[in-house]
């Protein structure tokens, strides 16, 4: 079955007999070519229905090669070109068949020629040798058969139209070649100008890609390492945690961050990665490839750890007046029962003394009723009675109270020791203790805490100061919402719920307040780094920014929440419990 094709079904004959252009119409037109090729085939090969349905061509004529020209420039010009010529080969008193297909080639290259002729004054050799060997040229010897003729033009007008189209095929495939010739210096100088570190991996973990800034940040040539497996590059990092992140997102389809990967430079020095490592498709039945981007994080990590110590110092500077007020409570009634208790203790020594005395007069045989009557005087003068009842309930007090100032410092000293840095497994529970203890004063008079903490929490790997810092800036935090949505002279106070659970490789933190919550025109703002809605010299805006900061970038962690303008706001901590340091993109909480 003949595809679609561009084809052309017209045709030129060239001859300077008229008959012969009569002939020619009669078997390429509609008119006739049915009938009498029907009976010319009929004749040869009996009833058959072959070319009954014999297709029509569009025929032009010209007695002369030089009027024959001017039709082909026609054409070409209308963009109608003719498919094929039939030339006769003896036209006086102008050009020969020769000279005309010399001049119709120089117009029309494509153009599709039969040689008619009945002479041989014109030898096969000797027309190749003049217009070159050409798979566009025929010979036809008259007398012709109308059978031949109608064939030689479906044939060549059908070749005419496969070598339009190769023609055009090949010019698109060309353009095409060319557009990604384009596209692909286009994408190399987009590369090339990432200034992030870009290493590509196949689908066995070998290098096919490893740009400018990968040579400069590790000291190695793309040369020296395109086409060796990643795990031979002389790089000194955590190869379990880089291979884990690698593996995971081959399997898991989806990007993966590492947020901190150390390694050492040329030098020695310590420094740190951030990683995002992307899935690229390998298609059916490959695995996919993987391409990831690094970038030299010390310099930030340094900045933000300064930060989060600033925002530390702030914090006990903060902290500071309610902390001394927590420990002066009880140091002030410690100290009335010390002085309650020096008192008593005197009183008890006069008694001890009148004892001593009754005691020496027993042993001389002198005691007498004035003697009991002395002790039992100073009895009632001390009030025995209640020194015994209250000097035990004193003493509770004062222990109460050292062990409540004993906690205050402690919680003081867990988040402003400055540690050692390195993660280590914390109790968050403890963790949030401290955090209620330390931020007491902030929350005390307008809002109750709540806290439901499970009891089957495991340990997590995190650095206790700065979790205690996320507790206690998510704390002050719900604390002023609250008493921004308490009305003047309001005895009420609102509620900070804190709830923790285990979530198989997960600890959840939840901390809830019934503040004036968070409008949905600033949801989308809330993390951003020195945002507030707070007046001058309240807030400064890096809190919450310094808390997502710790949480997801620090601890691998996700820091998010969920608000009810003006009833609630949540805010949710979730802290892998598995220390990888990788991270995966767009997971919803």
């Amino acid at each position: 079955m003949r595809t679609s094709l561009p084809e052309s079904r017209r045709i030129l004959v060239i001859d300077d007999n008229q008959a012969i252009h009569e002939d020619f119409r009669k078997i390429l037109t509609a008119a006739n070519a049915g009938n009498e090729l029907a009976a010319a085939e009929a004749a040869l090969f009996g009833e058959m229905r072959g070319l009954s349905t014999a297709q029509s061509f569009e025929v032009e004529c010209a007695d002369q090669g030089e009027i024959g020209l001017v039709l082909v420039k026609k054409a070409l010009e209308d963009n109608r070109p003719f498919a094929m010529a039939f030339v006769d080969m003896r036209m006086p008193p102008g050009w020969d068949g020769v000279q005309t297909i010399e001049q119709l080639w120089k117009v029309d290259p494509d153009l599709q020629i039969v040689v008619c002729t009945a002479y041989s004054d014109h030898h096969w050799g000797e027309m190749t040798q003049r217009l070159g060997h050409s798979e566009k040229l025929l010979i036809l010897r008259k007398p012709f058969d109308m059978i031949e003729v109608q064939q030689l033009a479906d044939s060549l007008t059908h070749k005419w139209g496969l070598e339009l189209k190769s023609r055009r095929h090949v010019a698109s495939l060309v353009q095409a070649e060319k557009a990604l010739q384009r596209a692909f210096v286009e994408t190399e100088g987009l590369v090339s100008a990432i200034s992030s570190i870009l290493i590509g991996l196949d689908e066995h973990n070998r290098i096919v890609r490893w740009n400018i800034p990968a040579e400069q940040t590790f000291g190695i040539f793309s040369s020296t390492v395109l086409g060796n497996p990643v795990q031979s590059i002389p790089i000194q990092w955590n190869w379990d945690v880089f291979m884990i992140a690698v593996q995971d997102c081959r399997e898991q389809q989806q990007p993966l961050r590492i947020p901190e990967l150390p390694y050492l430079d040329n030098a020695g020095a310590e420094r740190f990665l951030g990683m995002t490592l992307s899935p690229i498709s390998g298609g059916f039945d490959v695995r996919p490839g993987i391409l990831i981007l690094g970038k030299d994080i010390t310099q930030q990590k340094r900045i933000e750890s300064q930060l989060v110590v600033a925002q530390k110092m702030e914090s006990i500077g903060q902290l500071a007046a309610g902390v001394a007020h927590e420990i002066n409570t009880p140091l002030h009634y410690i100290s009335e029962n010390i002085r309650f208790l020096r008192e008593s203790f005197q009183d008890l020594h006069r008694l001890f003394d009148a004892y001593g005395d009754l005691l020496d007069r027993t042993q001389n045989g002198e005691v007498n009723d004035q003697a009991l009557a002395g002790v039992t005087e100073v009895i009632k003068e001390i009030d025995l009675e209640y020194l015994l009842k209250e000097i035990p309930s004193v003493l509770t007090q004062s222990l109460a109270g050292t062990d409540r100032v004993t906690e205050i410092v402690r919680a003081m000293n867990e988040f402003s020791h400055p540690g050692t840095g390195e993660k280590a497994l914390v109790d968050v529970n403890h963790s949030l203790e401290s955090a209620v203890t330390l931020s007491r004063k902030e929350w005390k008079d307008v809002a109750e805490v709540v806290t439901d903490f499970a009891t089957d929490l495991p340990p997590v790997p995190c650095i206790l100061s700065q979790l205690t810092q996320v507790w206690l800036n998510l704390l002050i935090n719900a604390a002023q919402a609250i008493q921004s949505n308490l009305t003047k002279n309001s005895s009420d106070k609102g509620t900070i719920t804190i709830s923790t659970q285990y979530d198989h490789e997960w600890v959840e933190v939840r901390v809830s307040d019934t503040g004036v919550g968070i409008p949905q025109s600033i949801q989308a703002q809330v993390f951003d780094l020195f945002f507030t809605t707070k007046e001058v010299g309240v807030g400064t805006g890096q809190g919450l920014s310094l808390a997502h900061s710790i949480v997801v970038k620090n601890h691998g962690g996700y820091l998010s929440f969920e608000s009810i303008p003006l009833r609630e706001t949540t805010f949710i901590v979730r802290l892998p419990l598995v220390l990888i340091g990788v991270e995966c993109i767009g997971v919803n909480l």
